[in-house]
């Protein structure tokens, strides 16, 4: 992955800057780097305490990949509470963003 598309995707997520995020995967989002490009974003979006990029993020998990893509990124989600340093943050993610993933996935 080239180390420019992911600054720019790490910069839009720090702006919470989602229309950028999505041209972001309208140019690249087919390439074969698109998951790991979208777990890194995920992941810095959580460390960077992000809220509303990560729900952004989690809508985009469903409008990007496809079945099987979604199955080998899925633990992700789970993952990335842990990044969140702040015992609230873990509470809110807990609440709100793991019952996203959890419901369609069922």
């Amino acid at each position: 992955m080239a180390a420019s598309i992911l600054r720019r995707g790490m910069d839009a997520v720090e702006t919470e800057d989602h229309l950028k995020l999505k041209d972001l995967y309208e140019e690249h989002g087919t390439s074969r780097d698109a998951g790991e490009l979208y777990i890194r974003l995920l992941y810095h979006a959580c460390t960077k305490r992000c809220r509303s990029t990560i729900i952004f993020l989690v809508r985009q998990y469903y409008e990007i990949f496809n079945d099987i893509e979604q199955i080998a990124i899925r633990q992700c989600f789970f993952y990335g509470k842990y990044k969140m340093r702040d015992k609230g943050d873990r509470k809110w993610y807990d609440e709100f963003v793991l019952p996203l993933v959890r419901s369609v996935s069922r």
